[in-house]
């Protein structure tokens, strides 16, 4: 079966507008890549929207990336950075990583921060509201630099810098 995103954006947006959540994203999704329809981020943010205020997560995460790469609305690291911690507390695991490197690259009003660390068996799982899974894979970011591998641009040659970290431990 060949697909068919024209009838698709024609089936989510019945299901958006009678305020499905999965429907609401699936929609914006279509409107973000230009698939099925013209693309428009302004009518992408809309919908990412409705489907977080119903509290989907990927919605929650895309929206953070709008506002990220100042998609369909002006560029805001500190709203990016609302939005993917609020997709964390959903349990988004993309949104993880994205906080991640929001933390990592210092964006929307992120300092390094020293904190002391008395080696209990409690650590800090919290850095300037950061989640513990996003706190583990800065942790592992952090070990990748430690040990001389590259950033995220794969393949760059480029070593990590640690510039704008949000925590020190």
């Amino acid at each position: 079966m060949r697909q068919d995103f024209a009838e698709a954006l024609s089936w989510y947006r019945s299901g958006a507008e009678a305020g499905r959540a999965q429907a609401q994203h699936n929609l914006a999704r279509l409107y973000a890549t230009g698939k099925g329809t013209p693309q428009d981020d302004e009518e992408a943010v809309r919908w990412y929207r409705m489907a977080a205020d119903h509290g989907h997560a990927g919605a929650l995460n895309n929206l953070g990336c709008m506002y990220e790469d100042g998609r369909g609305v002006r560029q805001d690291f500190a709203e990016a950075r609302r939005w993917y911690l609020e997709a964390t507390e959903e349990g988004d695991v993309n949104a993880e990583f994205n906080l991640g490197l929001v933390y990592r690259d210092g964006l929307g009003s992120c300092r390094i921060v020293q904190q002391p660390w008395s080696g209990s068996r409690k650590r800090p799982n919290m850095a300037m509201g950061m989640p513990r899974r996003s706190y583990d894979g800065w942790r592992m970011m952090r070990m990748q630099r430690d040990e001389g591998n590259t950033d995220r641009n794969a393949g760059s040659g480029r070593p990590w810098s640690g510039e704008g970290v949000c925590w020190k431990a």
